[in-house]
């Protein structure tokens, strides 16, 4: 008879959106907590990937792979930064988590979860009055008589 292990996995956010501020001179960055959970008895490695809907202007930092013990539950962060002064918008993140070890074994089957978030660019306000000396340009044509007499 032969046993087989299945794994399966579990992956939890907060916040659900991530907000970045773009203002001149922010940092433009966010984050949120992924808690991830293993309910089998075994070991799993699990690997984690994320995609955006922005991946010319979102830049996004997380652990690619982590081991998680039987019944653990981990928290891992992931951040995501972008460019001062970008467009204000929503754009879509989706994490994935894989299990590709259980055990010191290949899984018998995929276990894979997904979780998908907002990413939030905040508006701000990019708008500057700068008063200047009021100045008149005088055109003379020399080939004529003029007055020009100012009160």
């Amino acid at each position: 008879m032969v046993w087989y292990i299945f794994p399966v996995l579990g992956i939890y956010k907060t916040p659900s959106s991530i907000n970045i501020p773009v203002y001149p001179g922010a940092n433009s960055a966010g984050s949120t907590i992924c808690s991830v959970m293993n309910p089998t008895l075994y070991q799993e490695i699990v690997q984690f990937n994320a995609t955006t809907s922005d991946p010319a202007n979102l830049t996004i930092d997380l652990v690619e792979n982590i081991t998680i013990n039987a019944g653990e539950d981990i928290d891992i962060t992931v951040n995501v930064s972008t460019f001062n002064e970008i467009q204000m918008n929503a754009r879509t993140l989706s994490i994935q988590a894989k299990v590709v070890e259980i055990n010191g074994s290949q899984p018998a089957n995929v276990a894979i979860s997904n979780t998908n978030m907002i990413v939030n660019i905040l508006q701000y306000d990019n708008l500057s009055i700068i008063q200047e000396p009021l100045s008149k340009t005088v055109m003379i044509n020399v080939n004529k008589n003029f007055e020009f007499n100012q009160n």
